[in-house]
């Protein structure tokens, strides 16, 4: 945006939400490391400007804080949260020998990190899709970020004053319920069709334990079983009453309604028989509030795409 000229993301933050800056503005100050010890590709580190200016200064230093408030001056600061799709795309790809489903997803060592997918999404990419540009998400009001991260380790300005709650980066990608959490997929390898829904649940269902498998894929998630795997949408938070804006990939805003009261919106987890789920979920119960089809939930953009099996001998 600043390269282009289209404006300053941190002129553009929401005005209404309390949270004046984002999660990464620690990873930049160097004192908290927001992405649970995710590692950067070598080849991303210190590129730029503003990348190097960061590693020559020791972390939390007088002269590294000037450096990151200079940043948030030039606009480097958002208070929205990116869908997995706008900042990894899509999954990287393995190959085993079991003639079923021999493409595999390849989920090694999660897919968070940069390294570990296709990277960020392009023109490209949203015009091949088979979802239209009108229903992937790029950005959406973001929830407060997680309080062993997202608490500013030092003051950068009078608006960002040390100890200031920040919001969440992104959402962290494709996931399940494990019957007590919202699971990402990690070092599961999962045939490609086991990432498919049957179907989508609709606004105002509530999936469980025993509809839930009107839904998931038919095909088994390696040793997960039969899952119903769809984004994890938590780092979108309804700051607007009960109202959460997402920006969608041909420009357009769409708003999704969080109708349960618990900030955040579930695409169709089905949530249940957990103590405490408002604490160690989020969701507080598996009631849909993101229509599949103005906001797309899934894994990929284009299935099909990676469905062939092997034809030749």
């Amino acid at each position: 945006m600043l390269k282009v000229k289209g404006g300053q993301a941190n002129a553009l933050r929401c005005p209404q939400s309390e949270l004046r800056g984002t999660e990464k503005l620690n990873d930049m100050l160097g004192i908290v490391n927001t992405s649970n010890l995710s590692a950067m590709p070598a080849n991303r580190l210190g590129v730029g400007d503003l990348g190097n200016a960061l590693l020559a200064e020791t972390p939390g230093s007088a002269a590294r804080i000037a450096i990151v408030e200079e940043a948030v001056r030039r606009g480097i600061n958002t208070n929205y949260a990116s869908s997995w799709h706008m900042v990894r795309s899509g999954f990287k790809f393995t190959f085993q020998n079991t003639p079923a489903a021999p493409v595999r997803v390849d989920d090694t060592g999660g897919l968070k990190d940069f390294g570990n997918t296709a990277g960020p999404l392009t023109l490209r990419r949203i015009e091949a899709a088979s979802v239209p540009a009108s229903n992937i998400a790029l950005l959406a009001d973001a929830a407060p970020g997680d309080a062993r991260e997202a608490l500013l380790s030092d003051t950068i300005n009078d608006e960002l004053p040390a100890g200031s709650r920040l919001s969440e980066s992104f959402n962290d990608g494709p996931a399940f319920f494990n019957g007590t959490g919202v699971e990402l997929l990690k070092d599961d390898y999962p045939p490609v069709r086991a990432t498919i829904p049957q179907a989508f649940p609709t606004v105002g269902t509530t999936v469980n334990s025993t509809n839930v498998t009107a839904y998931a894929s038919t095909t088994a998630a390696a040793a997960l079983g039969v899952q119903l795997i769809l984004q994890d949408t938590r780092d979108w938070y309804a700051q607007h009453g009960d109202k959460c804006f997402v920006l969608m990939a041909d420009g357009s805003v769409k708003t999704l309604t969080d109708t349960n009261g618990d900030g955040f919106l579930n695409p169709g987890f089905p949530v249940e028989g957990v103590t405490d789920p408002a604490l160690t979920v989020g969701y507080t119960d598996g009631l849909v509030e993101i229509d599949n089809f103005e906001v797309f939930t899934g894994a990929l953009l284009n299935p099909e795409l990676y469905q062939k099996a092997d034809f030749e001998n």
